[in-house]
């Protein structure tokens, strides 16, 4: 037997399939701590239905999955002009690798496998190598991106 929805569970389900703001933020607005929105989501969502909404609509694992892998290899389709300057000779288009794509691609993946965690560890985008980063940048080698 299902129990109902308290009223902070009413108004975080509300916020989310709204889908304006980010989980944590949806419950922090509905009144649950810090600590519960931020790492007891999974729980938090089963309970308020939230994750048997979204199989129940087609979003399983396999099809997240599924998804991840495609973005690793994912293309772009640039124009090219031939010629000797931009305003003549020839139009084509090239399919190209699409590496921003890719890149986030690989960063869910990391995240999925439990390689890289969001929010608990800081990820350098300066240039400066850092743990982190080695870890991305293995994955991403591992791909073959």
């Amino acid at each position: 037997m299902k129990r109902r929805l308290t009223e902070r569970q009413r108004k975080a389900r509300t916020l989310l399939l709204k889908g304006n703001c980010s989980v944590t933020k949806a419950l922090k607005q509905a009144g649950y701590t810090e600590a519960t929105a931020r790492f007891h989501q999974k729980k938090t969502l089963q309970r308020l239905g939230i994750t048997e909404l979204g199989e129940r609509e087609g979003l399983t694992d396999r099809k997240i999955i599924n998804t991840i892998k495609g973005g690793l290899d994912a293309n772009k389709v640039i124009s090219a002009v031939g010629g000797k300057d931009a305003n003549g000779g020839t139009v084509d288009f090239v399919d190209v690798p699409d590496w921003g794509n890719r890149l986030k691609a690989s960063e869910l993946a990391a995240k999925l496998k439990r390689i890289l965690s969001d929010g608990r560890q800081e990820i350098d985008v300066r240039g400066e190598i850092n743990e982190q980063r080695k870890i991305i940048i293995e994955f991403v080698g591992a791909q073959g991106v």
